[in-house]
């Protein structure tokens, strides 16, 4: 394998390396966080249980302080400790709110920021291995049109002793109005065109977008 080549591969999987390196951190972030939201709903849980029980304990208690079981300093005792829970219940709520945020920024700041420093690597990687090969593209296509040449006078003679004079006859006969030159239309000019939809619908010949898709994939190992 030329050096060249040995490290145009080399750096791309340079780029693959380091973009898969992106994704999994990506999708160790999400976990993270997913994670942490789990933690989070679970103690948004608890603490409303808390302050469900906690209402109950200020109303018995309030009822026990009207009937001077208990004193009003019992009573605002528990209604503080209420109030903290409810305070509590509204900063972990917060927590949750803020954690999508927080994702986002992170995986913006941990990963995309890197991730579009590799792609720009991974551009300059795809123009040089295209770079390599069109020379190779562009000799194919001189090759392609020797051979029209080298076959275009033989085809065109055939076409103008038979086409052509059957039409300029027909013409003669009344039977055409227009009499096209040998070679410059259809049928044979057109049968080598690499165009899809200027073919002649030849489909061996011609060299279909379609066709060209199809070889443009990933080779399998």
């Amino acid at each position: 394998m030329p050096f060249t080549t040995f490290f145009t591969c080399q750096k791309h999987k340079t780029s693959l390396n380091k973009m898969k390196a992106l994704q999994d951190l990506s999708a160790d972030i999400k976990q993270q966080f997913t994670d942490s939201r789990e933690r989070v709903a679970s103690d948004i849980k608890e603490t409303e249980e808390a302050i469900q029980a906690q209402r109950q304990v200020v109303a018995d208690v309030y009822q026990q302080y009207i009937l001077d079981v208990k004193t009003l300093s019992d009573y605002q005792t528990e209604q503080s400790q209420l109030k903290e829970l409810q305070e509590s219940l509204a900063i972990i709520t917060s927590k949750l709110d803020n954690l999508e945020t927080a994702q986002q920024q992170k995986i913006f700041q941990e990963v995309l920021t890197p991730m579009k420093e590799v792609k720009m690597d991974a551009d300059k990687e795809k123009r040089k291995i295209f770079a390599e090969k069109r020379d190779a593209l562009l000799k194919a296509k001189v090759d392609y049109l020797k051979l029209v040449n080298e076959m275009a006078s033989d085809l065109i003679k055939l076409e103008s002793a038979t086409s052509v004079n059957l039409a300029v006859t027909e013409r003669d006969a009344g039977l055409k109005t227009q009499v096209y030159s040998a070679g410059a239309v259809e049928p044979m000019l057109r049968s080598l065109v690499f165009n899809d939809t200027y073919s002649g619908g030849n489909p061996v010949i011609t060299v279909s977008e379609a066709e060209v898709k199809n070889v443009f994939t990933v080779k399998k190992a």
